[in-house]
């Protein structure tokens, strides 16, 4: 396979599929940028992924499922794969499912999340709810009283202050000047989260 040329994996791969496209191919190989007599091991990772791309849009696939897609990928490489899935995605008919470590992918372009610890389901749903879920709360650590620190999870103290998530519906709780509540993102729920260790839902 790293021998063939970007010519050679249509003719490999396109008996395999009765709604191949090879105008489709053609297309998206000039859309991204391929040369169809470049070789396969001369690819670098982002090219890799476009090709795996172009023949997955070329037999009008309903799914796809990619694993860490854009790991390894340069900021603009990365910006351009999402874009793809995100125009791939925008009828409503198709779907993309894909692991990744990279939080800021999911930020972009997924609507729900499943999100796995210690190998236990911690959460699966739509994206927001997740994020309307939890806050961040900031503030004195002497302020922090036996009660509202069993409420925290995960957290972080340094010097007099504290860092660390509660539970929407907690919030109330810490309804005081004293301290910081804000919104939070998905790397700072996964990192608290992980760091409060094995929590109940």
């Amino acid at each position: 396979v790293e021998e063939w040329s970007l010519s050679d994996v249509e003719k490999a791969v396109s008996p395999f599929y009765q709604s191949w496209n090879s105008n489709t191919y053609q297309k998206l190989l000039r859309d991204f940028l391929l040369d169809p007599k470049k070789r396969v091991k001369d690819l670098s990772r982002g090219m890799k992924m476009k090709l795996m791309l172009t023949v997955a849009l070329s037999h009008d696939a309903e799914l796809l499922i990619l694993d860490e897609p854009t790991s390894g990928l340069d900021p603009v490489a990365r910006e351009e794969l999402l874009e793809i899935l995100g125009n791939y995605i925008l009828d409503g008919e198709k779907s993309v499912l894909f692991s990744t470590h990279i939080t800021s992918d999911l930020e972009k372009i997924a609507d729900y999340i499943t999100f796995i610890q210690n190998g236990k389901l911690f959460f699966t749903g739509q994206k927001d709810t997740l994020l309307e879920e939890f806050y961040l709360i900031k503030g004195d650590q002497n302020d922090l009283g036996p009660d509202l620190k069993q409420k925290m999870i995960g957290l972080r103290t340094y010097q007099n202050g504290f860092e660390g998530l509660i539970r929407a519906e907690d919030r109330s709780l810490f309804f005081d000047s004293q301290f910081l509540i804000e919104k939070t993102n998905l790397d700072e729920i996964i990192v608290f989260v992980n760091k409060g260790g094995e929590m109940d839902e």
